[in-house]
């Protein structure tokens, strides 16, 4: 009697341990000695072990689904500025090994303020979820990542995408958005549109991408500043490599 009990003590120590499936309780080793009075707690033991292994793959689901939330804007479904702080940080050093260019756009949808105040939020939802399935759209086929960097701010990372590549993307953003035709009525175009800011650099050692924000970020606040809806280049040097591919 006492290889039975020795065999049930391991199981359920297994099953208390965690180790998965294969720790299931089995009847069958304990009937093989002739000892029936522990099948029915056997069986009892057995129906824990799966209920537990059904919960734990339910927080293994859950967890999951958590972690997708923590790098997923709520409202636009792109990726939240977080997700994109860590990943230009990756692009950054992964370019400057490789001898790519990086490129940013800045896009800040024109106006937004009135259009919120004047059509109410949930109309200003709305748009910014258009918005960002025609960012969707302009880099369709491509690694480049679109995140919601806050607000109406939107902003996309193009590792290898060198001056012209970058200013390509970003006229197909501006026009994608045209496209939309959402009534904007206090817009001097009568539609909503969007800004761009552009920005190419050559990571190099000891350099920082917090320059290569800077510089998309001032483009896009002269973009704004001469009338909106259009792109602008920034006006800092990029190295020939670059302007280039």
């Amino acid at each position: 009697m006492v290889l039975p009990i020795r065999r049930l003590a391991q199981q359920v120590s297994s099953l208390g341990a965690g180790d998965g499936p294969e720790a299931s309780l089995q009847p069958e080793a304990l009937h093989d000695v002739g000892v029936q009075e522990f099948a029915p707690l056997v069986r009892a033991f057995g129906d824990l072990g799966r209920r537990l292994n059904e919960r734990t793959e339910a927080l293994r689901m859950l967890n999951g689904r958590l972690t997708a939330l923590a790098r997923t804007d709520g409202l636009t479904g792109l990726a939240n500025r977080r997700t994109f702080d860590v990943q230009l940080s990756e692009d950054w050093v992964r370019t400057r090994e490789t001898g790519q260019p990086l490129g940013v756009l800045m896009i800040d949808v024109d106006h937004f303020k009135p259009y919120n105040d004047t059509l109410g939020h949930l109309a200003g939802d709305e748009a910014l979820r258009a918005v960002a399935r025609m960012l969707i759209a302009a880099v369709a086929g491509t690694p480049y990542l679109v995140a919601r960097y806050g607000g109406e701010e939107f902003v996309v990372l193009m590792p290898g995408a060198g001056r012209d590549a970058a200013e390509a993307i970003a006229q197909d953003v501006r026009r994608l958005v045209e496209t939309l035709e959402i009534v904007h009525p206090s817009a001097a175009y009568r539609r909503l549109t969007v800004s761009v800011g552009v920005a190419v650099a050559m990571p190099l050692e000891g350099d920082s991408p917090d320059a290569l924000l800077a510089a998309a970020d001032q483009a896009l606040y002269e973009a704004k500043a001469a009338g909106r809806n259009r792109v602008v280049m920034a006006a800092s040097a990029v190295s020939e490599g670059a302007r280039k591919r």
